[in-house]
Formats: C-alpha cells, sequence, structure tokens
C-alpha cells in the first residue's frame, strides 16, 4: 500500500498546464486513487530539456534521503524530454523503491510490472522527444518563414532597440549612447577608451554592467544599427528605424579593418609574453605598441585593461625593452652567482629531447602507413595501381609534415657567458626566454619583486639579494 508521495511539477511555457493546476490535479488524483500522505512538493519553472533544474535536483536528493512510496507528476514528460534522462531517472527510483506515477498516462496495472512500466515509460519518453524535435523543427521553419516574408526574425534586437508587440522600436536613451561609440571610435578612440569613459560618465550597459571593449566592438560590427537583419537565414531583409547613417557605419568599418591591418604589418618578438604579471589584478600582460611621429613604441599592457578598459583594472602600462633588459640582467647576476645554470642547461635539453621524441613518432606512423600499405599489396588485397596512389599519398603526407625545430644548441652555450637581450629580440632570445622563465612579478611602481624560473620553486631575486 502507498502510503507517502512525493508530488513533482514543471512548466516552462504558458500554454503548458500551470504548476498550480498540475499540483491541484495531482491532489485530487492522490485522494481520489491512494489516500496517501504527501510529504513533500517539489516544482520548477525551467525546460525539460535537461536534468540541471534547481527543484529537480532538489527532489531526487529528498527521495533518496527521505522513504517515500511513490512519486506522482501530471506526464513523464514533467520530469524529462529526453528519454536516456527519463530512464536513468526511472532507474534512479527503482533502485529506492520508488514508484513513478504520471496520472495522465496510464501504465500496466500487474503486480511487479517494473520492466513493462520501464518500457512504456521509455515509448513515451520517445514519444515526448521526438515532439521536442518537431517543436524545434518548426521554429526553424517559421523563423525561416518568417525571413522570407521580410519580416524580423527574432524579437531578441541588439541595444539601442526594443521588441514591441511584433514591432522593432528605437529605445532613445541606448540609441544616443550607441551614436556617441560610433562617434568616439570615428574620432580615433580604441574600444577600451570608449568603454572607459562610458563607465565614468555612468553611463552603464543593460543590467547595470560595465562596459567592455568587446561589447563595444560588437555594436561597431552590427549592421542592425543601419536597418540590415542578417541572420542565418540570409541578409536580404531590413528594417526602417536606423540609429546609425551609412555613411558612419562604413567609415568606422573602414577605421577597423585598416587598424587590424596595421596590427598584422607590425612583428616584434616579446619575451615576455604571457610571463608579465598584472599587479592589480593578477592577469598577464600583453605584448602592445603605438605609432608616433613614424616610430614604434613596444610595451607591455595589463590584458583586462586592454580589453575592457580602467573601469575593470587600473592596469599598468610598462616599456618592453627597459623591462626586459632587468629581468635578463637579474637572471644573469642569479645563474652567474649559483649552479642554477646546470638545472636551465637540464631543462632546455629535456624540451630538446621531448621535442626529437615527437618528430621521430610522426616520422614512424608515417613509415607504419607506408608498411601496411606494402602488406595489402603483398597478400592482394589491393592493385598496382591503387598501390601507387597510397604510395603517393604517403609521400604527400610526409611533405606536409611539420616538426617542431629543436632549441638551437648555440642558445645553451649562451648560458655559459653572459645572458644577452636585444632591442629587438631574435627568435634565438625568445625561444631561449620563453623557456627558462615561468613568470615575472612587478608593483605598481613597475619594480620587478619576483621572477620565477622553469622548475625552480622559488622567487630568484631572494637568492639574487643574499
Amino acid at each position: 500500500m502507498t502510503s507517502k508521495v512525493v508530488l513533482y511539477a514543471r512548466q516552462s511555457t504558458d500554454i503548458q498546464q500551470s504548476i498550480s493546476a498540475q499540483i491541484s490535479a495531482l491532489m485530487d488524483w492522490n485522494n481520489k486513487h491512494l489516500g496517501a500522505e504527501v510529504i513533500s512538493k517539489f516544482t520548477d519553472e525551467l525546460s525539460g530539456k535537461n536534468t540541471d533544474r534547481p527543484g529537480f535536483i532538489e527532489m531526487k536528493s529528498f527521495l533518496k534521503d527521505t522513504q517515500a512510496d511513490a512519486l506522482l507528476v501530471w506526464r513523464y514528460d514533467r520530469l524529462a524530454r529526453k528519454l536516456i534522462d527519463l530512464v536513468q531517472f526511472l532507474d534512479y527510483c527503482a533502485h529506492l523503491g520508488v514508484k513513478v506515477i504520471s496520472i495522465t498516462e496510464s501504465l500496466s496495472e500487474e503486480n511487479n510490472s517494473y520492466a513493462m512500466d520501464k518500457f512504456q515509460i521509455s515509448m513515451l519518453g520517445a514519444w515526448a522527444e521526438y515532439q521536442r524535435k518537431v517543436i524545434k523543427e518548426n521554429q526553424q521553419i517559421g523563423f525561416q518563414q518568417k525571413y522570407n516574408e521580410g519580416r524580423i526574425v527574432s524579437s531578441q534586437v541588439p541595444y539601442g532597440y526594443r521588441w514591441n508587440e511584433g514591432e522593432v522600436i528605437i529605445d532613445e536613451f541606448e540609441a544616443e549612447i550607441v551614436r556617441k561609440i560610433y562617434d568616439q571610435y570615428a574620432q580615433g578612440l580604441g574600444y577600451s577608451r570608449i568603454a572607459d569613459q562610458l563607465n565614468d560618465a555612468g553611463l552603464l550597459n543593460r543590467n547595470d554592467k560595465k562596459w567592455v571593449g568587446a561589447r563595444i566592438q560588437a555594436i561597431l560590427k552590427n549592421d542592425f544599427y543601419i536597418g540590415q537583419v542578417t541572420s542565418k537565414y540570409g541578409n536580404k531583409n531590413r528594417h526602417d528605424v536606423p540609429i546609425i547613417s551609412m555613411n558612419l557605419f562604413y567609415t568606422v568599418q573602414s577605421l577597423r579593418e585598416a587598424k587590424q591591418a596595421h596590427k598584422k604589418w607590425v612583428v616584434r618578438r616579446f619575451i615576455l609574453r604571457k610571463k608579465l604579471i598584472c599587479p592589480y589584478c593578477g592577469t598577464v600582460c600583453t605584448p602592445q605598441h603605438t605609432l608616433n611621429s613614424d616610430k614604434t613604441y613596444y610595451y607591455y599592457r595589463c590584458a583586462r585593461t586592454s580589453s575592457d578598459g580602467t573601469s575593470h583594472c587600473k592596469g599598468i602600462n610598462i616599456n618592453a625593452s627597459d623591462v626586459e633588459k632587468e629581468v635578463i640582467q637579474l637572471i644573469n647576476r642569479f645563474v652567474h652567482s649559483d649552479v642554477t645554470i646546470e638545472k636551465i642547461q637540464r631543462q632546455l635539453e629535456k624540451k630538446n629531447s621531448s621535442i626529437a621524441r615527437a618528430n621521430q613518432q610522426k616520422e614512424k606512423n608515417l613509415l607504419q602507413r607506408q608498411k601496411l600499405i606494402l602488406l595489402r599489396y603483398e597478400k592482394g588485397e589491393i592493385n598496382d595501381e591503387q598501390l601507387s596512389a597510397a604510395l603517393k599519398n604517403v609521400r604527400k603526407r610526409k611533405q606536409k609534415l611539420k616538426f617542431e625545430p629543436l632549441i638551437p644548441e648555440n642558445i645553451i652555450e649562451l648560458l655559459d657567458s653572459q645572458l644577452t637581450i636585444d632591442k629587438v629580440p631574435t627568435l634565438a632570445d625568445f625561444i631561449l626566454y620563453q623557456e627558462i622563465i615561468e613568470k615575472v612579478l612587478v608593483n605598481p611602481k613597475k619594480e620587478i619583486t619576483a621572477i620565477y624560473l622553469t622548475g625552480i620553486p622559488y622567487n630568484i631575486l631572494k637568492k639574487v639579494d643574499n
């Protein structure tokens, strides 16, 4: 006899049976058929596409820790839409001795009919999953039809707009900020500078969130602001409430493309790339450069400040040549005042050994492939023409193989002399210092406070000072 029951209800859309209506129906069904004590009720207002729902998780835990005879639901798809999730939960309840009952989907009334119940629930679950896929497919068909009719595909409109009863309308407050973003970028300000100015002026993003560089970039790229409606269905549709003029939009795109082209043109090997740490937020400092009177200046800047602006991190800018030179001088003092050079040599030799093994394995794999082809030919599995084509393919693969270069031996020899660094580091400099330096810490005054080398678990400056 069933004496204790738990109720569970879930609703994900307004057109579904409401949670209150489900609970009421479950209570009535229990009073009429079981007369059991309802010891707890659990609900969720979320989709059933997965089981990561607060009420569902709490309900599972409750069933495990509390003796219950049955779990009542309106339909089995209230528990899960996916068949695999439904069956797994059914097994979970069976292990606990809890019978799962859908009050609208009758199952076998035979005693000890768990196997039959599971089969029927599997069928119901499969049907629910099929329905979910059909709904999704119908949504895609609906979106495509909307696009074909020249309508807006989704109610998710960008910042500066609102969706009101099927129409796109301008939010004047946000639209003014969008115009300010475009104007400032056209005047030469970058993403993070624009974000900083908006944050400093108290003009926050939606939900009172601070602006970040990536958000500014997304707005500057979005052609919705000139009336273009672009989606995965195409880009032939338009709307009639643009915020930005065509001339300003394409001026901004030209400026963005020009900056990207310039960034690709400037090349320098920063030996402290991903090594130098911002003293304010702990983020790595990334390589940066600026042009002034045809002269290029190189420096390291906090990555978070670069991407999100100074309102997220005060950030730090450090001259690349100066900090690299000082770091190398400090490493020199440490290396030549201790036996550490042997550790560094072993580390580099270990790295070269690892590179060599990886390269040899690539060659070995190709050789094995070639042997297998010849073996198939000997067995008569492939003919002369197929053999020729297969071997030709192997030769092509060999030509395309990319072998990682070994660290040059003269780099290790450098350790026996005085370590140096060029103002424009060479490839040998970059490889050497990327290998031996783990991280470099600085304080807000741009003073180096710690240097950690690969394989050495302490700050070498303490050894240098001693």
